[in-house]
């Protein structure tokens, strides 16, 4: 079994949040949208580690709705 270093872990994160940047884009969000999830990202990632939470699951998890609600409301602010 092999596991991801530290420096494979940031690429990953920084990844997903590339994929953040174009749904946003997507779906016509402001910058500021955007920039809360992507703080919302790195914040999770500075007490959990994508071995444990694989940031597909984070951004498609569960909570998903409750973070859209979120950004629907500051991005019609």
């Amino acid at each position: 079994m092999s596991f991801l270093n530290a420096d494979e872990e940031v690429l990953l994160v920084k990844l997903y949040i590339t994929k953040i940047t174009q749904l946003c884009g997507l779906f016509r969000f402001p910058e500021e949208v955007e920039a809360t999830a992507i703080t919302f990202l790195k914040r999770f990632y500075l007490k959990n580690t994508v071995m444990d939470w694989h940031p597909k699951n984070v951004m498609c998890g569960p909570s998903l709705s409750r973070v859209v609600i979120v950004l629907l409301r500051i991005s019609l602010c």
